[in-house]
């Protein structure tokens, strides 16, 4: 008869050699990268702000705060992340290749009828804005909305609300 052999399953030690990358993690840093900037993920608590977002945040520190960054520089995405990270209102305004971004607080951005329409006789269109918040009714535009796209003289704007969804909202 042979003598039996003392050896180590080889599926305990693939296994435990598999186990060491997640515990490591590769698999997770993956999950959270693709979660960092993400408005869904922030608002749910396991995304962060990405670097762009955190330092266009840092540059817009209170209610009435403005930023202008070349329009490359800034997606709606981005201010639906910031949003989800503050529960805070953000508006932008594009003119040819920028984009002036304006902080609001948990109910506006500030913003008179008269300085809309100077900032529309200046040549920027009102791109869009958030509202915080995941309800229904979030994406629904207010009287204020629909009085800023008249002095801009659109068709329609954009809402994001803290997911990241959005909704178009037209000119009545």
């Amino acid at each position: 008869m042979e003598k039996a052999r003392n050896f180590e399953m080889p599926s305990v030690i693939l296994a435990s050699r598999l186990t060491k990358p997640i515990e490591n993690g590769i698999i997770n840093k993956r999950k959270n990268e693709s979660a960092t900037g993400k408005a869904s993920a922030i608002t749910h608590g396991f995304g962060e702000l990405n670097v762009r977002q955190r330092n266009l945040l840092a540059v817009l520190p209170k209610f009435g705060s403005r930023v202008t960054v070349k329009k490359k520089g800034v997606k709606l995405g981005d201010l639906a992340a910031m949003t989800a990270a503050t529960g805070v209102e953000f508006a932008v305004f594009t003119r040819r290749a920028e984009r002036l971004i304006i902080r609001g607080n948990k109910i506006s951005v500030p913003g008179s009828i008269k300085e809309l329409a100077e900032l529309s006789r200046q040549g920027y269109r009102f791109s869009g804005h958030t509202h915080p918040g995941i309800a229904d009714n979030v994406l629904t535009a207010s009287e204020g909305d629909y009085l800023a796209l008249q002095q801009f003289k659109q068709l329609r704007s954009v809402i994001y609300n803290s997911l990241g969804q959005r909704e178009f909202f037209e000119k009545e």
